[in-house]
């Protein structure tokens, strides 16, 4: 598991799941979804580099089904 550093930014999905990100700065990323308890899919994080313009552009995520 990677070292987490403090929060750089979050988001919210709508009721349809979208989402977007705000704008970062370019760089490594530890990016982690975390559904409501209540929701029949699990959370996940990833690492990943960001651009800095990566809120310009849609971001698709598969969670896994509990």
């Amino acid at each position: 598991e990677p070292e987490l550093g403090p929060a750089a930014a979050s988001a919210t999905t709508d009721a349809n799941g979208r989402f977007q990100l705000p704008q970062l700065a370019g760089g490594e990323y530890v990016v982690t979804f975390n559904p409501p308890a209540s929701s029949e899919y699990g959370g996940v994080w990833v690492t990943t580099v960001i651009h800095g313009g990566s809120n310009e552009y849609p971001w698709w995520v598969v969670l896994w089904k509990k």
